[in-house]
């Protein structure tokens, strides 16, 4: 069986704990017999399967703080149920005051050669109230974040589609809005 240290040393674009705890500002605790290192999540992955632990390195925590506030929502699109890999996933973190965006944070696997944050959508969000109208215009901006490519599970092209529709459904979730 797979672990959570596991998943994110694997390194692989479409991990699926990846997302979540990229949105919740996760580190992790390398270590190796030189000592101890913290490496924030964002700044693990250097490419498709790679990253910057060292070859005699292991992950042995992984932290995150504990939200205060606001409430997430995670989706991902598999070609079947269940353990399958995923096709594109995204996870959201809003913390609002009614509909208004005090701080956003969004994540997006399967997308870019690694899990990446979506830092200028996420920018754009911010004191804004959010709308039906907002939620379609930021899920197609979050479209110029991305740089997906084509193999055996989808295209490119549904790629940057389906990724489109899971982040406007993620921030409905995120809201509380009934689609």
């Amino acid at each position: 069986m797979a672990t959570l240290a596991g998943n994110i040393a694997d390194s692989s674009p479409i991990g699926d704990t990846i997302p979540p705890l990229l949105v919740l500002k996760a580190s992790l605790v390398a270590a190796s017999t030189r000592g101890r290192r913290e490496i924030p999540l964002d700044e693990f992955f250097t490419g498709p399967g790679q990253n910057v632990l060292k070859a005699d390195e292991v992950i042995t925590k992984i932290r995150f703080p504990a939200p205060s506030r606001g409430r997430g929502c995670f989706l991902k699109l598999g070609l079947r149920r269940g353990t399958s890999c995923s096709v594109a996933s995204v996870a959201v973190w809003l913390v609002a005051k009614g509909n208004r965006v005090e701080e956003a944070r969004i994540a997006l696997g399967g997308v870019a050669p690694t899990p990446i944050r979506a830092r200028m959508t996420e920018k754009s969000l911010v004191g804004l109230r959010i709308d039906e109208e907002l939620i379609e215009k930021i899920a197609r901006q979050a479209q110029a974040e991305i740089n997906p490519i084509t193999d055996v599970r989808a295209s490119a092209e549904y790629r940057r589609a389906v990724s489109s529709r899971l982040l406007a459904k993620a921030l409905r979730g995120a809201l509380g809005m009934e689609e």
